[in-house]
């Protein structure tokens, strides 16, 4: 799944419900192989000078996921 927008900050309200925009629910336990991408164009002006600097910034790494269940008497 690519996410095209930064998404919707988590808050304590939204308990287990999904992403109203930008996530993903894992069916299965197991090791993931995950990608996350961040582009940045950075405008600068100084000593009478300006600019831009753009930025491609890719991280590859894999997740575990399992499911933890608690019970209370």
């Amino acid at each position: 799944m690519a996410c095209t927008t930064p998404g919707t900050p988590y808050e304590d309200r939204f308990q287990d419900l999904d992403s109203p925009d930008c996530g993903h629910r894992y069916q299965e336990q197991g090791y993931y192989t995950v990608s996350a991408t961040s582009f940045w164009v950075i405008s600068w002006d100084g000593l009478s000078q300006s600019g831009t600097i753009e930025m491609d910034l890719v991280q590859d790494g894999q997740i575990v996921m399992g499911e933890a269940q608690v019970l209370s008497q």
